[in-house]
């Protein structure tokens, strides 16, 4: 009888997977970051903008809140009125 008698299996995991989820993590943050900021550049541009120049783009003063958080106004509220 022949018994063959194996080392036991190490498996070495690479650190690379670990350091690719960091990465990801914090450029995810980042981007977060850079959209946060690029809404609050967003919105107050808008509110430096007269009632003129905002109806003449479609929207009002009361919709820059949600124009900046959701990327559109929800004109289904209120439509725009044709001069």
């Amino acid at each position: 009888m022949i018994v063959t008698v194996h080392p036991p299996t190490i498996v070495i995991r690479a650190r690379a997977p670990f350091w690719s989820k960091v990465l990801a993590v914090v450029s995810a943050q980042l981007r977060e970051a850079s959209r946060r900021a690029a809404l609050r550049r967003a919105r107050r541009e808008l509110l430096e903008m007269s009632d003129t120049m905002l109806a003449d783009i479609g929207i009002s003063r009361s919709d820059i809140t949600s124009v900046t958080a959701l990327g559109s106004a929800d004109l289904t509220r209120h439509p725009r009125r044709s001069a």
